[in-house]
Protein backbone atom coordinates (compact mmCIF):
# COMPACT_ATOMS: atom_id res chain seq x y z
CA UNK A 1 0.00 0.00 0.00
CA UNK A 2 1.05 3.45 -0.89
CA UNK A 3 2.52 5.42 1.34
CA UNK A 4 -0.41 8.33 3.30
CA UNK A 5 -0.20 11.84 3.98
CA UNK A 6 2.67 13.79 3.69
CA UNK A 7 6.17 11.45 3.49
CA UNK A 8 8.49 11.01 6.26
CA UNK A 9 12.34 11.81 4.90
CA UNK A 10 13.40 9.31 6.85
CA UNK A 11 11.68 6.59 3.85
CA UNK A 12 13.23 8.74 0.99
CA UNK A 13 16.59 7.42 -0.07
CA UNK A 14 18.57 6.49 -3.00
CA UNK A 15 18.85 2.57 -4.33
CA UNK A 16 21.52 1.08 -6.19
CA UNK A 17 20.67 -2.27 -8.32
CA UNK A 18 23.41 -5.01 -7.04
CA UNK A 19 21.35 -8.02 -8.14
CA UNK A 20 18.56 -6.53 -6.18
CA UNK A 21 18.08 -2.78 -5.36
CA UNK A 22 20.06 -1.94 -2.32
CA UNK A 23 19.63 1.37 -0.49
CA UNK A 24 22.84 3.42 -0.01
CA UNK A 25 23.42 3.02 3.78
CA UNK A 26 23.45 5.76 6.65
CA UNK A 27 22.13 8.37 4.43
CA UNK A 28 21.85 11.60 6.01
CA UNK A 29 20.13 13.84 3.52
CA UNK A 30 19.37 13.43 0.00
CA UNK A 31 18.05 14.83 -3.58
CA UNK A 32 16.68 14.40 -6.40
CA UNK A 33 16.65 17.04 -9.22
CA UNK A 34 15.38 18.00 -12.79
CA UNK A 35 16.45 20.68 -14.99
CA UNK A 36 16.14 22.31 -18.17
CA UNK A 37 18.11 24.08 -20.38
CA UNK A 38 16.00 25.76 -23.34
CA UNK A 39 17.67 26.67 -26.46
CA UNK A 40 17.77 30.95 -26.88
CA UNK A 41 16.33 31.74 -30.29
CA UNK A 42 16.50 35.40 -29.61
CA UNK A 43 16.73 37.45 -32.72
CA UNK A 44 16.33 41.10 -34.10
CA UNK A 45 12.68 39.70 -34.79
CA UNK A 46 12.39 39.20 -31.00
CA UNK A 47 10.72 42.38 -30.00
CA UNK A 48 13.28 43.10 -27.56
CA UNK A 49 12.17 39.94 -25.76
CA UNK A 50 13.94 36.68 -25.00
CA UNK A 51 13.01 33.93 -27.17
CA UNK A 52 13.04 30.34 -26.18
CA UNK A 53 13.16 26.73 -27.59
CA UNK A 54 13.19 23.22 -25.73
CA UNK A 55 16.73 22.14 -24.72
CA UNK A 56 18.86 19.41 -22.88
CA UNK A 57 16.86 18.08 -20.22
CA UNK A 58 18.82 16.45 -17.30
CA UNK A 59 18.38 14.71 -13.79
CA UNK A 60 20.72 14.37 -11.10
CA UNK A 61 20.40 12.45 -7.59
CA UNK A 62 22.78 13.35 -4.83
CA UNK A 63 22.63 12.39 -1.01
CA UNK A 64 25.79 12.59 1.57
CA UNK A 65 26.32 10.02 4.92
CA UNK A 66 27.93 8.95 7.29
CA UNK A 67 30.91 6.71 6.59
CA UNK A 68 30.91 2.66 7.74
CA UNK A 69 33.37 0.75 6.10
CA UNK A 70 30.50 -2.36 7.50
CA UNK A 71 27.73 -0.74 5.23
CA UNK A 72 26.13 -3.49 2.70
CA UNK A 73 26.08 -0.38 0.21
CA UNK A 74 28.35 2.41 1.17
CA UNK A 75 31.14 4.09 0.35
CA UNK A 76 33.39 1.02 -0.55
CA UNK A 77 30.98 0.35 -2.97
CA UNK A 78 30.27 3.77 -4.43
CA UNK A 79 34.62 4.19 -4.67
CA UNK A 80 34.81 1.62 -6.58
CA UNK A 81 31.90 1.98 -8.93
CA UNK A 82 33.35 5.41 -9.33
CA UNK A 83 36.97 4.18 -9.99
CA UNK A 84 35.21 1.58 -12.52
CA UNK A 85 33.29 4.56 -14.71
CA UNK A 86 30.60 1.86 -13.88
CA UNK A 87 27.16 3.08 -15.09
CA UNK A 88 25.08 1.85 -12.22
CA UNK A 89 21.07 1.73 -12.10
CA UNK A 90 19.65 3.67 -9.39
CA UNK A 91 16.56 4.87 -7.62
CA UNK A 92 15.52 7.58 -5.77
CA UNK A 93 12.14 7.05 -3.52
CA UNK A 94 11.11 5.59 -0.55
CA UNK A 95 11.17 1.57 -1.62
CA UNK A 96 7.26 1.52 -0.21
CA UNK A 97 5.42 -0.86 -2.48
CA UNK A 98 2.72 1.62 -4.52
CA UNK A 99 5.00 4.65 -4.18
CA UNK A 100 6.40 6.08 -6.86
CA UNK A 101 10.35 6.38 -7.67
CA UNK A 102 12.40 7.61 -10.10
CA UNK A 103 15.19 5.29 -11.93
CA UNK A 104 17.61 5.33 -14.70
CA UNK A 105 21.16 5.04 -15.50
CA UNK A 106 23.45 7.07 -14.14
CA UNK A 107 27.10 7.98 -13.24
CA UNK A 108 29.33 9.03 -10.25
CA UNK A 109 29.72 12.66 -11.17
CA UNK A 110 31.49 13.71 -7.81
CA UNK A 111 32.31 11.63 -4.67
CA UNK A 112 33.53 12.98 -1.63
CA UNK A 113 34.58 11.84 1.77
CA UNK A 114 34.84 13.92 4.81
CA UNK A 115 36.42 14.51 8.36
CA UNK A 116 35.51 17.66 10.00
CA UNK A 117 37.05 17.95 13.23
CA UNK A 118 37.88 15.94 16.10
CA UNK A 119 35.52 13.51 17.65
CA UNK A 120 33.08 13.54 14.89
CA UNK A 121 31.71 11.56 12.09
CA UNK A 122 33.47 10.90 8.84
CA UNK A 123 30.71 11.59 6.59
CA UNK A 124 30.59 10.72 2.45
CA UNK A 125 29.03 12.28 -0.28
CA UNK A 126 28.09 11.75 -3.77
CA UNK A 127 26.34 12.95 -6.93
CA UNK A 128 25.11 11.06 -9.82
CA UNK A 129 24.09 12.25 -13.06
CA UNK A 130 21.60 10.48 -15.50
CA UNK A 131 22.19 9.44 -18.56
CA UNK A 132 19.18 9.28 -20.96
CA UNK A 133 15.47 9.79 -19.63
CA UNK A 134 14.48 8.86 -16.06
CA UNK A 135 11.68 6.11 -15.81
CA UNK A 136 8.87 6.88 -13.41
CA UNK A 137 7.05 4.21 -11.73
CA UNK A 138 5.32 2.80 -8.67
CA UNK A 139 7.01 -0.15 -6.72
CA UNK A 140 5.40 -3.22 -6.71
Amino acid sequence: MATTNVVNSTLMGVFILDSTYKRINHATDGSMSFSHEPRDITSKDSSGHRALLEGLRSWTMSMSGNFAYDATYGPEQLRAAWLARTALTARWGTGVSADQYVSGTVYISSYEESSPDKENNVTFSITLEGSGAPTFADLT
